[in-house]
């Protein structure tokens, strides 16, 4: 029979963004021209491998989980003043977490928080074009960190295997594409898990 939350377990899961955005801002060497941020919102999704150890005191559960995904996001952004168009696209191929897990237990029904490190690579291109003409172009990929944060609902279906509902969202530190463009990637994740205890 079903003996509660703690032990092992591994699973998979889908993801979709939700509240997500790259923002864009110029660096030194376009400053004197543009000024401000320049914000969009990111498209795509991904899915991946998802492992963890619980712990159960009572209704408490607390423990630790890791995953690994393929999750393609993209987006593009910049601004234009007068002949000169400067700007970024930025796209994600992978994203991981390691984070805690803390919640209580009702049953068969965990809700819980979660925070820890985010990680994900950005493939970005800086960009100025001058009546249309390219005059700037820098590529580069960049590993970057943030702090994730989120919280969920899991329900236990049968004795080892479990379904879940979360929302991850992790603000990544800001990525620099030589002094021209900057870019900060931000981004909510909508998750849907199925994992199965060892």
């Amino acid at each position: 029979g079903w003996t509660g939350w703690e032990g092992p377990y591994a699973g998979v899961y889908g993801a979709l963004p939700l509240n997500s955005r790259l923002t864009v801002s110029p660096g030194a060497s376009l400053q004197p021209y543009i000024s401000g941020d320049y914000r969009t919102s990111v498209s795509g999704g991904g899915g991946g491998a998802i492992t963890g150890f619980n712990f159960q005191s009572g209704s408490l559960v607390y423990g630790a989980e890791a995953d690994l995904g393929f999750v393609r996001l993209s987006a593009k952004e910049g601004a234009s003043i007068g002949s000169l168009t400067a700007g970024a696209r930025i796209a994600t191929s992978y994203m991981g977490t390691a984070r805690a897990r803390i919640g209580f237990a009702s049953g068969r029904l965990l809700a819980y928080a979660t925070g820890g490190l985010s990680v994900t690579t950005l493939k970005g291109e800086a960009f100025a074009y001058v009546s249309g003409t390219n005059v700037f172009a820098y590529r580069n990929s960049q590993t970057v960190a943030g702090l994730a944060l989120g919280a969920g609902l899991e329900y236990a279906l049968t004795d080892r295997l479990n379904a879940r509902g979360e929302y991850i969202y992790s603000a990544f530190e800001k990525a620099t594409y030589s002094d021209a463009v900057n870019a900060k990637l931000n981004v909510g994740l909508a998750r849907m898990a199925i994992v199965s205890k060892f």
